[in-house]
């Protein structure tokens, strides 16, 4: 916010014989509020923290696929090359809240590909597969989702990311963005079938043009 100096307009005043000065403004900075999330978001790097995610994903494919749930554990994928498990975790205790995979395309193709044929755009662009998403039950899952989101998003602008890729049951693929035209049973692992695929634009040309996508907006 700016605001007059009114302080140097009547200092001038008291000089008849000078002309008065224009007014001056004087920058106010703006109130900026910081609110503290009671989790934190790491990258896992350590057996601890890969049984933290395995544990929240567990918790949450049971609503939907108990049996599936009961087998998941560490997976080969958590340690690829190019890939990462972000885990949220209580600043209390550090109860497991959330979790999800990132794996990109930096060494091998997506897993997804194994079922679906990409549209060539795709094909010839850099990739980031957002996979095993869990949290917790409740309001504070919400926030931790929103906050996995987020730490998607800025791994992929880090890391110059040109479209993340997303499969998810159709009841909860309500992201606003390009349809992928692509059909075909979902990944192996997720026993669905003709899972919507989602593609979401990262960095690439369009943060380089300055363009900001209204899921960026969305989440800062």
């Amino acid at each position: 916010m700016e605001r007059l100096n009114f302080a140097t307009i009547d200092a001038a005043a008291n000089h008849h014989d000078t002309p008065a000065p224009r007014p001056t403004l004087t920058v106010v900075p703006a109130l900026q509020k910081t609110e503290w999330m009671p989790f934190t978001i790491r990258i896992v790097r350590d057996d601890a923290g890969f049984q933290k995610a395995v544990s929240i994903r567990r918790a949450a494919y049971s609503r939907h696929l108990p049996e599936f749930a009961e087998k998941m554990e560490v997976e080969a994928a958590d340690h690829d090359y190019g890939t990462v498990v972000l885990l949220a975790e209580s600043k209390l205790d550090g109860t497991p809240l959330g979790t999800m995979r990132i794996q990109t395309n930096a060494r091998k193709p997506l897993a997804v590909e194994q079922s679906v044929t990409l549209p060539p755009h795709l094909a010839t662009s850099r990739l980031a597969e957002a996979t095993r998403l869990g949290v917790a039950g409740g309001m504070v899952g919400r926030v931790v989702k929103v906050a996995l989101c987020k730490a998607l998003w800025m791994f992929c602008e880090q890391h110059e990311i040109d479209y993340v890729v997303i499969t998810a049951r159709a009841a909860r693929s309500r992201v606003q963005s390009d349809a992928v035209q692509g059909r075909g049973s979902g990944p192996p692992a997720l026993g669905r079938s003709a899972a919507p695929i989602v593609q979401l634009h990262g960095h690439g040309a369009h943060a380089s043009s300055g363009h900001r996508s209204g899921i960026c907006r969305f989440i800062f």
